[in-house]
């Protein structure tokens, strides 16, 4: 016997907004306004390695190189085109390169409040608002060009679309959900992984509502929009398909499986760094309650239970396989779509929580839950004013302006710079953008007076590491490097020209 159709309320947010109390509004706009300060204050820092080389590698090209030139898949297309879009608009500061992430991080937050009222009560949803607008990992993406918060977005909306499919089909829907798919595949091949979450989910919960007859007659169409879908996204890679070749999209470097055995020893190493970008900054015993608190709705009574219970199973199962398949952990930020799912499962706990209080100890339960919605929101926020800054992902040099400004004013005719890798894209951006040059234009490689080494401090870089890496150059004819001027974790070092 298969479960009875459950009601979907499409404009519960405006109905929730409306029907809300006072306590819920003040929560809801304070919980916004953190959102978008949080992100806003993360905006102009420093430029990070991945980013730099999005402007400098594609966006500041022309549109058919920007989008036809994957040599590495660090060009997330439909992103990059974005960025395209925004640098010609706004010019090439921080938060112009920026922008697109930004918007899409910003309505993440939106976005979860939208999925998880879709699965569960106007409280439950507040709170999950509320983890989603503090939490580290989604603001660092959120301030670095890249394309996974679209991609996070795209999965975050597909939740209440598929949700509304499950129970009747429209074509508003199925356009809606057509379009999700293409718009994360489109901006990074990743998107497999959430996609095939949803679609998994989709067919579970047809199953669990309607039974097997309407999922058998449900499964052509569903073929049929996600056959559109990777149409669309076909499109969106023939340029670089037909300029690189379809081995650079789904048989690069970075995806090539491993043996069994490298797999299984890399599996630990891949775990603890994706419990480190998904729950980022939180502290392990405030990350442990959440979890307790997002198992809860699986085991209590509640109407949510079964979506959740089969939204769980499939986020699981899907990733998993698809991780044994493919025998190669990807970057954990491949993942960061789990952490907009942590928000909704702990807020569906934490509610229940505070509303099973209220009845023990009678008190109300919607300002209790605003309350601690918003307090959860200002806690967070307050104990990770850094942790972004001093995150690490994608190498991130917080000196590059400083020695850009440096070797502007201070670099002379003949000087050679020479910088080791994961250091020249952030710096070469600041040099393009503030003084109209790049790294091959401020250097004499065929009779160097001097060598000028740039060092990164945090990859543990020194003088001697770099010229080890750099064994194009003949360092027998110049002098040993003494440093010339120290950076925050980066220095750079002067080797001049042995007399002849």
């Amino acid at each position: 016997m298969h479960a009875a159709a459950e009601p979907v309320q499409t404009d519960s947010s405006l109905h929730d907004w409306r029907a809300g109390s006072a306590s819920f509004r003040v929560a809801l706009v304070g919980i916004a306004v953190i959102a978008v300060a949080i992100r806003l204050f993360h905006l102009n820092q420093p430029m990070r390695l991945d980013e730099a080389r999005t402007f400098l590698d594609y966006a500041i090209r022309p549109l058919s190189d920007a989008i036809s030139n994957y040599n590495i898949p660090n060009n997330h297309l439909l992103h990059t085109l974005l960025v395209w879009l925004s640098i010609r608009l706004f010019g090439h500061a921080e938060w112009a390169v920026r922008l697109p992430a930004l918007i899409a991080g910003v309505l993440i937050v939106p976005a979860t409040y939208v999925a998880t009222r879709a699965l569960a009560d106007r409280g439950a949803a507040l709170i999950a608002t509320a983890l989603a607008a503090v939490l580290p990992g989604l603001i660092l993406y959120t301030a670095n060009a890249r394309g996974y918060s679209m991609v996070v977005l795209a999965f975050v909306l597909l939740i209440p679309v598929a949700n509304a499919l499950a129970d009747e089909e429209s074509a508003g829907r199925w356009l809606a959900f057509g379009s999700l798919m293409a718009i994360g595949a489109a901006t990074i091949p990743v998107m497999l992984y959430p996609a095939g979450v949803v679609t998994l989910w989709l067919l579970a919960e047809r199953l669990r509502r309607h039974g097997a007859s309407s999922t058998i007659r449900f499964i052509p169409r569903l073929a049929g929009v996600l056959a559109l879908a990777g149409i669309v996204t076909v499109v969106a890679y023939l340029p670089a398909i037909q300029r690189y070749g379809a081995a650079s999209i789904s048989g690069n470097k970075f995806v090539t499986p491993y043996s069994w055995d490298p797999f299984f020893r890399a599996l630990p190493r891949f775990a603890e760094r994706l419990r480190q970008t998904i729950a980022l900054g939180i502290p392990r015993l405030l990350l442990l309650g959440l979890v307790l608190a997002g198992l809860l709705p699986l085991v209590t009574r509640n109407p949510a239970r079964g979506k959740l219970f089969t939204l769980g199973l499939t986020t699981g199962f899907w990733c998993i396989a698809l991780l044994v398949i493919t025998r190669r952990p990807p970057p954990p930020r491949v993942w960061l779509f789990l952490a907009p799912l942590l928000c909704l499962y702990a807020g569906i706990g934490l509610s229940w929580i505070i509303g099973s209080l209220s009845k023990r100890f009678s008190f109300a339960a919607s300002p209790a839950i605003a309350t601690a919605a918003l307090l959860l929101a200002l806690g967070i926020a307050a104990g990770n004013r850094r942790t972004v800054f001093e995150n690490d992902e994608s190498v991130g040099l917080v000196a590059g302006p400083d020695i850009a400004r440096y070797l502007l004013a201070e670099a002379r005719p003949g000087d050679r710079l020479i910088v080791g890798n994961l250091v020249s894209p952030e710096v070469d951006y600041y040099l393009f953008t503030m003084g109209g040059k790049r790294f091959g234009d401020m250097e004499a490689p065929s009779r160097a007076e001097r060598v000028l080494l740039i060092v990164n401090e945090t990859r543990a870089q020194t003088p001697a590491t770099i010229q080890a890496e750099r064994q194009d150059i003949d360092w027998s004819r110049y002098a040993s490097p003494v440093e010339l001027r120290q950076f925050k974790a980066a220095s750079i070092w002067e080797a001049p020209r042995r007399p002849q």
